[in-house]
């Protein structure tokens, strides 16, 4: 029984102690957003975190999406309170349909390396889960920036910039 107890003490130990927990409701349009992260300061927040996602209009709470190294900033409000702020770019937080399946998926920077890196999570409306998508997440890490949706089009765009002129647009078609 103790080596149970010690066991998931050590699982779970990140999430126990030292958290800092955000609700935000503004973010998307098909989802309030919680999240618990390790570490902030006067400025951010940054490290080990659990996203926690649930449907406004079913209630229904989606598994965590855990990252190591999730960061966001943080701004004070009229009450001189820290709260979570989304609006800078690039923003630490995307919910957009990357994959065109009416469901809005979700986009955490992961500030493992010097440059902005998203990893991108898809719904799954099978499994009622958001599943890492490393298709899409190679895409933004193989080109170090995040790509725009273009609904219209159903395409992924990428505008790269090498110097003052070089300009490169790339376009993904998503396949279902």
């Amino acid at each position: 029984m103790k080596f149970k107890f010690l066991h998931l003490l050590n699982l779970f130990g990140t999430f126990f102690m030292a958290q800092n927990h955000f609700k935000i409701n503004d973010l998307s349009k098909q989802y309030h957003v919680t999240i618990d992260i390790a570490t902030c300061n006067e400025e951010e927040c940054f490290g080990k975190s659990s996203v926690i996602l649930m449907n406004r209009s079913t209630s229904e709470k989606y598994p965590a999406v855990i990252s190591d190294n999730f960061t966001f900033d943080l701004a004070t409000d009229s009450l001189q309170l820290k709260k979570a702020n989304f609006d800078n770019k690039p923003r630490s937080l995307i919910f957009e349909d990357f994959n065109f399946d009416s469901f809005e998926d979700v986009a955490l920077v992961n500030r493992s390396s010097e440059n902005v890196i998203y990893d991108i999570y898809i719904f799954d409306s099978i499994q009622k889960q958001f599943v890492i998508n490393e298709g899409m997440t190679g895409l933004v890490k193989e080109n170090s920036t995040m790509f725009t949706v273009d609904s219209e089009k159903r395409r992924l765009i990428l505008q790269l910039k090498s110097g003052c002129c070089l300009n490169i647009t790339k376009e993904y078609q998503v396949l279902p």
